[in-house]
């Protein structure tokens, strides 16, 4: 159970990334209490000795990691934690072909209870956490029990309960999931430990028009986010040209979402054209979510350098393991990163070579890739990358701040191993964001509360007998749910 710690705690680390220093990683002294940082310090790395011993004079409780980098924790800004059993199901890569969300996902998911989704979370936020994910945007049915398991597990999030009224699982219960929300966002314990809610209507296909409106409503005066969905694929994007005569973000904006106000987490967007994107750029309270991989498996991924062309805020998730697999951000991160040279496989100077014409026009390929690496420089940088798992996501919500190791926000924070082969010898945050690196986590401190042993992070959660129980439930109940629904 997470409960929140009183005690003011205060650790160093000899590197950390901390915003505003000249230097882009600086030695460290960091407090917090009640669960946000209350004081930062910062040295240079070659004073880190000099500062170490001042530090322990005037914190004598100071926990010192020599060798360590601390970094923000980071934010998966969409999923639905409760869906990692979709992992088991066979029938998950026969359901790839059309609308997996509609020909699978919402058969399955009309059989889940309360007590599945509470189950089946915990696990998803137990593999969040041993990623390094401290923080959660998810959006579910059930949300209530989304919420219990994040307390359970001690992960710290946002969560929206599912609304849709035309279509999809949820169609006939989403007042009680109305009142889950409100729930949630009345919770003054959920908020202490670092759980708010969101308004989470599903998608412009599957909510009607009034809901949207009550949506939009609701989320000015509670002054919480919108997370939805949006233009996420063929079939919603087809349904509402034909019902509306307009494109999804083009209907959605004529409805408000996009300038009445309240902030808008706005998840997918492939099938958002200039058009919809000149909207979108025009909007102060809009951020977009981009999912890389998942997107691969359900649809196509997004143009999102159209989406820096049009200035619009966006940071990046994993979605749900029915459709990625993995809750890994630093993945999503990594094929971001290459995502300007797969591209250029494309281009008809490239074609041209395979049907084994212009095969002398090897130079202009040559340049059309140098031009491409240059031109996304700024894209690739680890500072950049890092931003939309870590600062964007957490500048969001109105209630709460995260993603920064700075006064105020949330103490969500990774102390990470220097030494472990899967970081070293780096010294930056380069294997931070484009590293398979989640082994090297040292320690985790999510809410004020560090989450495992240091040094042995992994093995201590996975070994508490808290984690055994919760394993042990959700296979139980995950062997139900197979009965239940026709698949096992």
């Amino acid at each position: 159970m997470n409960t929140l710690s009183k005690k003011t705690t205060s650790i160093a680390c000899e590197l950390a990334f901390i915003p505003g220093t000249p230097q882009k990683l600086s030695g460290a002294l960091v407090t917090w209490q009640d669960g946000k940082i209350s004081e930062v310090k910062v040295c240079h790395p070659r004073d880190w000795q000099q500062s170490i011993k001042a530090w322990k004079q005037e914190y004598p409780d100071l926990q010192v990691y020599e060798d360590k980098l601390l970094t923000p924790a980071f934010i998966n800004p969409h999923t639905h934690i409760a869906m990692n059993f979709f992992r088991g199901l066979e029938a998950s890569a026969t359901s790839t072909k059309g609308n997996m969300i509609e020909d699978l996902f919402y058969h399955v998911e009309s059989h889940l209870s309360y007590e599945d989704v509470l189950a089946f979370s915990r696990l998803g936020a137990y593999e969040n956490l041993l990623n390094g994910v401290a923080m959660v945007w998810d959006h579910y049915y059930h949300g209530h029990a989304v919420a219990t398991a994040l307390s359970d597990v001690g992960l710290t999030g946002v969560v929206a309960p599912t609304l849709q009224d035309l279509a999809g699982p949820g169609k006939s219960r989403w007042e009680e999931e109305w009142l889950q929300t409100e729930s949630i966002y009345q919770s003054k314990d959920l908020a202490q430990k670092g759980i708010f809610a969101a308004m989470g209507p599903h998608a412009s296909d599957t909510c009607s028009a009034g809901l949207w409106k009550k949506v939009i409503s609701s989320a000015k005066k509670m002054k919480i986010p919108i997370h939805c969905h949006a233009a996420q694929s063929f079939e919603e994007y087809a349904r509402i040209e034909q019902r509306e005569g307009k494109s999804p973000i083009s209907w959605l904006a004529g409805l408000g979402l996009f300038s009445e106000g309240p902030e808008i987490l706005a998840v997918h967007n492939i099938f958002a054209d200039k058009a919809d994107l000149k909207l979108l750029g025009q909007s102060k309270s809009v951020s977009l979510c981009f999912c890389p991989f998942s997107s691969l498996v359900f649809a196509i991924p997004a143009a999102i350098e159209y989406w820096d062309q049009y200035e619009i805020p966006w940071c990046v998730g994993t979605d749900c393991v029915a459709s990625n697999d993995s809750m890994n951000i630093q993945k999503e991160l990594r094929m971001i990163a290459g995502m300007p040279m797969y591209n250029l496989s494309r281009t008809d100077s490239y074609l041209n070579f395979i049907e084994g014409k212009n095969a002398s026009n090897l130079n202009t390929m040559n340049q059309e890739r140098q031009s491409s690496w240059e031109n996304t420089t700024k894209q690739r940088s680890p500072e950049s990358l890092l931003k939309k798992v870590w600062a964007l996501p957490g500048s969001i919500h109105t209630q709460f701040a995260a993603g920064e190791i700075a006064t105020g926000k949330l103490a969500n924070l990774l102390i990470w191993d220097l030494s472990d082969p899967s970081i070293w010898p780096s010294r930056s945050l380069h294997t931070i964001a484009m590293g398979d690196s989640s082994r090297a986590i040292y320690q985790m401190i999510c809410n004020g509360r560090f989450m495992g042993k240091d040094g042995q992070f992994e093995a201590s959660i996975k070994q508490s007998l808290v984690f055994q129980e919760h394993l042990k439930e959700a296979k139980a109940r995950y062997h139900s749910m197979l009965n239940r629904c026709g698949l096992s």
